[in-house]
């Protein structure tokens, strides 16, 4: 199974992809930027902690969602990857 799995992934994914302006997972909903812009709440910020720079300190990426991007690969069980896209703002 687990060789299957591989040889279908290393095929690479579907032609198209689905985009969409809420995603929801982990019992936490995640919207684009476009979608939460005047709402009292949102979820369309993104922080991610990188690598360590030249002087030793955490790069820390800070950003807004601009797209949510599901890739789907063929084959049984369903694959899927959900990509968030944010123009980054390094700190």
């Amino acid at each position: 199974m687990a060789d299957e799995l591989l040889k279908e992934v290393a095929l690479g994914p579907e032609s198209q992809v689905l985009t969409m302006t809420k995603y929801c997972v982990n019992g936490f909903k995640f919207q684009t930027e476009e979608v939460s812009r005047n709402k009292k709440t949102n979820n369309r910020e993104v922080y991610i902690q990188g690598d360590v720079d030249v002087i030793g300190q955490t790069i820390k990426y800070y950003g807004f969602i601009q797209e949510i991007i599901e890739v789907r690969y063929l084959g049984w069980p369903k694959k899927k990857i959900v990509l968030f896209w944010y123009p980054e703002d390094i700190t």
